[in-house]
């Protein structure tokens, strides 16, 4: 894996990161606002575009390649899937593709003492 500082889809030419994630996490998202979506990404060089993991094989074709990267969001809306099933989660976007993972943890347990 490169290291962030070397990574050219986090750091602008100037050496600053560009840290501004592009995100749709909408339930009602269709397949046309999501390439929209990357097409945004891609013109104003966002660091990353954020999609549900479903839309990963869709994002990783047009976006390869380029200086933005594909993030999954695992465990979407709350974090209240097992570690088990966000692991299998997280394998399969990195199968399709995806460079960064965003992983939501349950806030309930941490709050109750409880370790995920």
């Amino acid at each position: 894996m490169t290291p962030a500082h070397e990574n050219p889809a986090i750091v602008s030419e100037s050496g600053l990161a560009r840290p501004t994630d592009h995100t749709s996490l909408n339930p009602e998202a269709t397949v046309e606002e999501i390439f929209g979506l990357c097409d945004e990404a891609k013109t104003h060089r966002f660091a990353s575009a954020c999609i549900k993991p479903a839309y990963v094989p869709l994002c990783s074709k047009p976006l390869c390649g380029i200086e933005v990267n594909v993030c999954a969001v695992i465990g979407f809306p709350f974090g209240g899937t097992s570690s088990v099933a966000k692991a299998q989660e997280t394998a399969q976007v990195i199968r399709d593709s995806a460079q960064e993972v965003d992983l939501l943890v349950n806030r309930g347990m941490p709050a109750s003492g409880e370790r995920e």
